[in-house]
């Protein structure tokens, strides 16, 4: 898959694409603060992470937070209701969802790809 060079399969989804390598940044990073030497299996060249990274720092504080509570903690959606203070679940539910799309519409926008 090469997605700097805008060749993503169509039976990629994005959101699958871009949570995979938003885990894998986070892991990567408790290895580094564990100093732990064992390295994990790359599935994403550093290049398309930090494609992915750059896009999530475009969109704002709110929407980075949830995308980090939902995906990079793995907060359940009645924790995030709490953190961040909406009603329910599904409110939570729905602005993880908002933001996420939000995401995604960058980093097409960036990489120049169309997703049908």
């Amino acid at each position: 898959m090469d997605v700097l060079h805008h060749q993503l399969p169509s039976s990629i989804e994005l959101e699958t694409f871009l949570f995979n390598s938003l885990q894998e940044y986070v892991n990567e990073a408790k290895e580094k603060k564990r100093d732990n030497q064992l390295k994990s299996v790359t599935l994403f060249s550093d290049e398309q992470k930090s494609v992915v990274a750059q896009c999530v720092s475009i969109l704002d504080e709110n929407a980075r937070d949830l995308i980090h509570a939902h995906y990079a903690e793995q907060l359940s959606f009645e924790k995030i209701a709490e953190r961040f203070s909406y009603s329910n679940a599904v409110i939570a539910q729905h602005e993880v969802y908002k933001a996420m799309q939000q995401l995604e519409g960058i980093v097409k926008v960036r990489l120049n790809i169309s997703l049908n």
